[in-house]
């Protein structure tokens, strides 16, 4: 072999070598790369997911914070009122529901849910309205409500009673309900901002519209109210109207700060008591002869006609005999009671 031939296959063994080094300088850069963009990955990416993290974390804070907030407002401006709306309206849609089996558990629940919004919305839009306007007699009777205790602004419950008014319309329309709505809403701005709650009369036959039009749409979400269910709202309207007087007696000292007229002003609170006990005593019999009797002479029936009396009766003894704001509070919520107990028997006596 000659020496230049020896010569060049050294420098192919050489150039060979180095050609493998560099190969091998490059896999090991391609091995580092994934490191460097995983590391340049977390330094960009990982700080603006936690930042976005804390911001929904605070976001969904301030929404709890403030929903609990909107739901404790609520509670205060329809606390007292919900026996003579909430609960008596699920009552009734419960007995339309008895006449009308729904389809299915789903179909049922549904009906329910949409009973109970609906009932939700009708007392809040009437309870905001009344509060707006009876801020100086609520400081009296009523210290405990939100606008009194400074809670919410005069200007924040004025904004909760339009969205509460335009909500009530919309559902009212979705079920169905919609001319017994507009009804509640006559009444109650009747009531409330017409002037309608300074005298006893015009008080009262407002409030047994107001009655009437809950009880309608109750059984109207479910079914066309039928003769039948006409008397009972008949009956029902009537009760108000003629009953309503016994919160009055709670009320005389705020009714009278405000020059309000109602019954045991215009009457007398003595004679109201009495007059007012004889209507608890008698209503039994109306009811016995119109709602009890076409049902049948059965046991339920008797059952419930001696349950309604002797809570009448206590009622009637109670107006007589305890005469402070707790007892008359108290007695105001047994009228609720009874009322609600009149609901819950047509569950079993109502038969269309």
């Amino acid at each position: 072999m000659s020496e230049k031939t020896l010569t060049n296959a050294v420098e192919a063994i050489s150039q060979h070598k180095s050609l493998t080094q560099q190969i091998n300088v490059v896999q090991v850069d391609l091995e580092e790369l994934p490191d460097i963009a995983q590391e340049k990955l977390s330094f960009d990416i990982f700080p603006s997911a936690i930042a976005i993290s804390n911001l929904i974390l605070r976001a969904l804070k301030l929404f709890f914070t403030n929903t609990a907030q909107e739901l404790k407002i609520n509670w205060l401006f329809i606390r007292r009122d919900i026996t003579m709306s909430i609960v008596p309206g699920l009552l009734f849609t419960i007995t339309a529901l008895v006449n009308y089996p729904p389809t299915s558990l789903a179909h049922g629940i549904s009906i329910l849910a949409g009973s109970l919004i609906y009932f939700w919305l009708c007392i809040t839009s009437f309870c905001i309205s009344n509060q707006i306007t009876d801020i100086e007699e609520d400081k009296i009777n009523k210290p405990d409500r939100p606008l009194v205790q400074g809670i919410i602004s005069y200007s924040g419950a004025q904004i909760r009673g339009y969205i509460f008014m335009m909500l009530f319309t919309a559902v009212a329309w979705w079920l169905g309900v919609i001319e017994w709505a507009i009804l509640w809403q006559f009444s109650f701005i009747a009531h409330n901002n017409l002037g309608g709650a300074k005298h006893w009369m015009t008080k009262n036959v407002f409030s047994g519209f107001g009655i009437m039009s809950e009880m309608g749409a109750a059984w109207q979400i479910v079914a066309p109210i039928s003769p039948v269910v006409w008397l009972w709202l008949v009956i029902l309207c009537s009760a108000c109207i003629i009953l309503i007087s016994v919160q009055d007696f709670r009320d005389i000292p705020g009714d009278q700060a405000i020059g309000r007229n109602t019954f045991p002003l215009a009457f007398g609170e003595d004679l109201s008591r009495i007059l007012v006990s004889i209507c608890f005593l008698a209503y039994p019999f109306l009811i016995h002869l119109c709602l009890m009797m076409p049902a049948g002479n059965t046991l339920v029936v008797m059952l419930w006609d001696i349950a309604l009396f002797l809570l009448s009766c206590l009622i009637a003894v109670r107006l007589l005999v305890l005469r402070s704001y707790a007892a008359d509070h108290k007695t105001y919520l047994l009228f609720t009671a009874w009322y609600c107990l009149l609901l819950t028997s047509s569950i079993f006596i109502l038969r269309v």
